[in-house]
C-alpha cells in the first residue's frame, strides 16, 4: 500500500514541497463503505438488531431505517432551533428514537460496529497521507459528520489506520461548524495555525470540499471522477436496487488508477475493463475458486478463446499454485463435427430453428466444400422452404443431398473429427479425474459438444462446465445431461437475455487472448494441435483488448485486497439470481453513454458459424438507415440483427435520447422534475433558454436540454466562484448578466428551492412578474 497513490491520476503528480498542511475529508475520500448509500448502513443495523433481539419483532429493518432517518431529521431541526446550525451527534439522533422499539443505547453501539464492518481504507489516499507525513507535513482530517472524534478513531483503528499519522481529527458534530457552511474552514485557519496558500485540501464534495475551501484560499483536489465516464454511474443509479453496493466505491477508486491520461481512447478501454467487465469477471472467478476448493478439484481448463481471462485471474488468485490451470482450444465450429455420428433429417430441422443460418454457413459447418447450392449460399435456411426448384423446394433438395447423397461421406468426416478432437482433449485434460472448464457462455453449446464427443468415444465425462452467462438454450442442454453450472442464469433474468440490445460480443471481444479462432484439429508427430483461422477479424481490436484486460486485472487485484479485509465474498457470490451484475451490463447495452457507443460501436465482429457476416457493431450504413427511417421505425425493423447494436447506433446519432427513456423509469423526484421540465419545453416549442441552478439537477437539466435540441444560453448561479466557468460548454454567470435579456425563457433547476428562485427572478428581472419561466408552478 505504501506507494499506491503513485498510480492514482489525481495524486501522483502532487509535489509535497509546495505544502505544509494536508487537510482531508474522511467519508468517500479517506474511507469508503461497502454499501451504496449511508442509509444502507441503517438496514444492516436493523437486521442485526433484530437477530440480536435488540429490536422488537414488529419493527423490521426497513421500518428501522425509516425511523433512524426520521430521528436524524428531527435531531437536526431541534439543533437548528436551539443553536442555529444542524450539526448533531449520533447520541442526539438516538435520543429521538422511541424507547419502545428496543434497547436504543445498544442499537446505537451496534451502528458503530456496523460502520466498522462496512468501512475500509482507501489505500490511495492513506498511502498519500503517509507519504506526506514522511515529508514532515501536518495532517488534519475534516468531516461533516454526526460521529464524534472518538467514534471515528475507533472505526479507523479497527480498519488498520495508524492514528499517529493524523495531527488532528476535526468533526462538525463536535465544533458545530461545517465545511458545508464554510465555518469549519474559518475554524481550522484560526485554531490550527495553518496558512491557506500552503494548505492542500482533498475531498469528494464539489461545493463543501472544493468551492468552499477555495473561498478561504486553500488549494484543493476534487477527489471524484468527472467527465463522460462518470455518467454511467448516474444512469446505473436510476435503479439503485440493482446496484452492487459492495463494489460501488471500489469501481470508482480503481478507475482513478487509469494510467492512460494522455490518450482518450486508451483511457476509455482501461476504464471499460476496470469498471464494467472487472466487477463481473472478478466475482465469477471468486465463485469458481470457491467451488474448486470446496470440491477439492485441482484441474481447471479455461476454454479458449473466450475463457482466457478467467484463467489469468485464477492464476493471480492461486498464489500457492494449488491448481493446474491449463487452457484448451475449442469453439462451436471446432467441436460440432466431433459431437455427431451422422446427419439426420432431425438435425437439419434443428438447425432450421435459427432463422439467421445461411445455406453456405450450414455447408461450411458440416464440412461440405463441394455442393450444388453455391448460388443460394446467402439465402437463409428458413427461406429454402419457400423457394421452388423442379417441382420441389430448395429445402427438400438440400435435405436429399445431405441425408442421402452425402450420408456416408458425412459419417466418415464425423468419425475422423471425433478421433482428432477426443485425442486432443485427453492430451490436455486428465479425464480420469474431476475437472472444471470455464467459458463465458451463453448457450453451453461447446460444453454439450465436448460431452457428446467423449460419450461417442466411450469416455465418462467428469467435467463441470462453468458459464458466466446462460441463455434459454442452456437449460435445455442441462436437461439433456450437460453438466453446466451457470453463474448468471436465464431464469429470472429473461428481459436481459431477450432484449434486442443483448450483444455478447461486448464481453467476448475482451475475454480472449490474441489468438485466432480455432476451426479444427490436426495430428502431427503423434500430437494433436488446434487449427486456427487465417485472417481473423478480431486482430483489428487487439490494442483495445490488451488495454481493457489490463483494466480488468487492475480491478481484480483491488478486489482481492478488499475481500481479504472485508467479509463480503459469500454475499457477492451467493446472490440468488445475480441480477445486480446484469444491471451493469444491461445499462451498458441498453443505455450507453456516448463514448461507449462511439468506441465500442467501432469494434469489428464476425460470424461465420450461422452467417457470413463481417461488420462493425455500429456501421455507417446503420446510421444512414436510422436517419432515413427515424427512431421508432428503425428500432422496430432492426430487432433481429445480431451483429448490429441498436442502442449504440441511436446514442451516436441522438445523444441522451436513451438516457431520457431510462430516466422516465425512476422514482427519484429530482430526476422526474427534470424530465417533466423537458416535456414542458418541448410542448411549448422552447428553442433557447437560461437555466437557473448549477447543482446536480442543473447539470442533468443542461445535458437533457441539449439532447432535446434546446440550447441553454447561460447557467445562472449565486456562487461567485462558479462565475466564468463553463459547464457542458455553457457559461456560468451571475444573475445580473441575464436580468435584461428579454424573450428568452428561464428554467429553474432546483426542486427544493423552486419558489424562492422564482420569486427572486420575478423581483430582479427587467420584465418583472411577466418574465417567462417555463416550468412555473401553481
Amino acid at each position: 500500500m505504501s506507494e499506491s497513490f503513485k498510480k492514482n491520476r489525481l495524486l501522483k503528480d502532487i509535489d509535497f514541497n509546495n505544502y505544509n498542511v494536508i487537510t482531508c475529508d474522511i467519508f468517500d475520500t479517506l474511507v469508503y463503505r461497502t454499501v451504496l448509500t449511508p442509509s444502507d448502513v441503517f438496514l444492516k443495523v436493523g437486521k442485526q438488531a433484530r437477530e440480536s433481539k435488540l429490536l422488537v419483532d414488529r419493527i423490521d429493518e426497513q421500518q428501522f431505517k425509516r425511523l433512524r432517518e426520521l430521528a436524524e431529521k428531527i435531531a437536526r431541526e431541534k439543533s437548528f432551533q436551539k443553536y442555529k446550525n444542524k450539526e448533531i451527534t449520533l447520541q442526539d439522533i438516538y435520543n429521538n428514537l422511541p424507547e419502545y422499539i428496543g434497547d436504543v443505547n445498544k442499537i446505537m453501539k451496534l451502528e458503530i460496529d456496523v460502520e466498522k464492518e462496512v468501512i475500509y481504507l482507501n489505500k490511495s489516499i492513506y498511502s498519500f497521507l503517509k507519504a506526506a507525513k514522511r515529508n514532515k507535513l501536518k495532517i488534519i482530517l475534516l468531516s461533516d459528520m454526526y460521529l464524534t472524534k472518538p467514534e471515528l478513531e475507533e472505526i479507523l483503528i479497527y480498519n488498520g489506520a495508524d492514528l499517529t499519522l493524523f495531527d488532528n481529527i476535526i468533526v462538525s458534530s463536535e465544533i458545530k461548524k461545517s465545511k458545508a457552511d464554510t465555518k469549519l474552514y474559518e475554524y481550522i485557519i484560526e485554531n490550527q495555525n495553518i496558512k491557506p496558500s500552503n494548505t492542500l485540501h482533498i475531498g469528494d464534495n464539489y461545493i463543501s470540499d472544493i468551492i468552499n475551501a477555495k473561498k478561504f484560499g486553500l488549494n484543493t483536489i476534487h477527489y471524484k471522477l468527472n467527465g463522460d465516464f462518470d455518467e454511467k454511474y448516474d444512469r446505473e443509479l436510476v435503479k439503485k436496487e440493482k446496484c452492487i453496493g459492495e463494489l460501488w466505491a471500489l469501481r470508482k477508486e480503481v478507475a482513478l488508477n487509469n494510467p492512460y491520461d494522455s490518450n482518450v481512447d486508451s483511457y476509455f478501454w482501461f476504464d471499460y475493463g476496470a469498471t464494467i467487465l472487472g466487477p463481473i469477471f472478478s466475482v465469477f472467478t471468486e465463485y469458481i475458486y470457491g467451488e474448486a476448493i470446496k470440491n477439492n478439484v485441482n484441474n481447471i481448463h479455461p476454454i479458449l478463446r473466450d475463457g482466457h481471462i478467467f484463467g489469468d485471474l485464477l492464476k493471480i488468485k492461486d498464489k500457492n499454485l494449488k491448481f493446474n490451470i491449463n487452457p484448451i482450444y475449442a469453439s462451436r465450429k471446432s467441436t460440432y463435427l466431433s459431437s455427431k455420428t451422422e446427419f439426420t433429417s432431425n438435425d437439419l430441422r434443428e438447425v432450421m430453428k435459427s432463422d439467421q443460418l445461411l445455406v453456405s454457413a450450414l455447408m461450411n459447418r458440416i464440412g461440405i466444400k463441394d455442393h450444388p447450392f453455391v448460388k443460394w449460399g446467402n439465402i437463409s435456411m428458413a427461406r429454402t422452404l419457400s423457394i421452388n426448384i423442379d417441382n420441389t423446394t430448395l429445402f427438400d433438395k438440400i435435405e436429399d443431398f445431405l441425408i442421402r447423397i452425402k450420408k456416408q461421406e458425412l459419417k466418415d468426416v464425423f468419425k475422423k473429427e471425433n478421433l482428432l478432437f477426443t485425442n486432443y482433449f485427453k492430451q490436455e485434460v486428465d479425464v480420469k479425474k474431476e475437472y472444471f472448464t470455464i467459458d463465458i457462455g451463453y448457450s453451453g453449446t461447446i460444453s454439450k459438444n465436448i460431452q457428446k464427443a467423449l460419450k461417442i468415444k466411450g469416455d465418462l465425462y467428469k467435467g463441470r462446465d462453468f458459464l458466466l452467462l446462460g441463455q434459454k438454450h442452456t437449460s435445455k442442454n442441462i436437461l439433456e445431461g450437460s453438466n453446466i453450472d451457470v453463474f448468471i442464469p436465464y431464469e429470472n433474468n429473461e428481459s436481459f437475455f431477450t432484449n434486442y440490445n443483448f450483444k455478447p460480443f461486448l464481453l467476448e471481444s475482451f475475454t480472449s487472448n490474441n489468438s485466432p479462432s480455432v476451426i479444427g484439429y490436426k495430428e502431427k508427430n503423434k500430437e494433436v494441435n488446434p487449427i486456427f483461422k487465417d485472417n481473423y477479424i478480431e486482430k483489428q481490436n487487439e490494442v483495445a483488448k490488451e488495454i481493457c484486460l489490463e483494466g480488468v486485472i487492475c480491478f481484480y487485484n483491488h478486489f482481492l485486497e478488499l475481500i481479504e479485509h472485508k467479509n463480503i465474498t459469500s454475499m457477492l457470490v451467493n446472490e440468488t439470481d445475480r441480477s445486480s451484475y446484469l444491471w451493469i451490463l444491461e445499462r451498458l447495452m441498453n443505455y450507453p453513454i456516448n463514448k461507449e457507443a462511439v468506441l465500442l460501436g467501432e469494434l469489428l465482429t464476425e460470424n461465420d458459424f450461422d452467417r457470413n457476416v463481417k461488420k462493425s457493431l455500429c456501421s455507417l450504413e446503420d446510421d444512414l438507415e436510422l436517419q432515413q427511417k427515424g427512431l421508432k421505425r428503425y428500432q422496430k425493423e432492426s430487432l433481429r440483427r445480431e451483429e448490429t447494436w441498436i442502442a449504440g447506433i441511436i446514442e451516436r446519432r441522438y445523444p441522451y435520447y436513451l438516457a431520457m427513456e431510462l430516466y422516465k423509469e425512476t422514482s427519484d423526484p429530482n430526476i422526474n422534475f427534470v424530465i417533466e421540465t423537458i416535456k414542458d419545453c418541448l410542448d411549448k416549442n422552447v428553442q433557447q433558454c437560461i437555466v437557473y441552478g448549477c447543482g446536480d439537477i442543473g447539470l442533468l437539466m443542461v445535458k437533457l436540454l441539449k439532447a432535446s435540441n434546446i440550447q441553454p444560453l447561460y447557467i445562472v448561479d449565486r456562487n461567485s466562484l462558479l462565475w466564468g466557468r463553463n459547464v457542458e460548454d455553457i457559461p456560468v454567470v451571475d444573475f445580473s448578466k441575464v436580468k435584461n435579456i428579454k424573450n428568452i425563457p428561464f428554467i429553474i433547476a432546483s426542486n427544493a428551492f423552486f419558489k424562492d428562485i422564482e420569486t427572486f427572478i420575478r423581483e430582479k428581472h427587467i420584465n418583472g412578474s411577466k418574465v417567462w419561466i417555463v416550468n412555473k408552478r401553481d
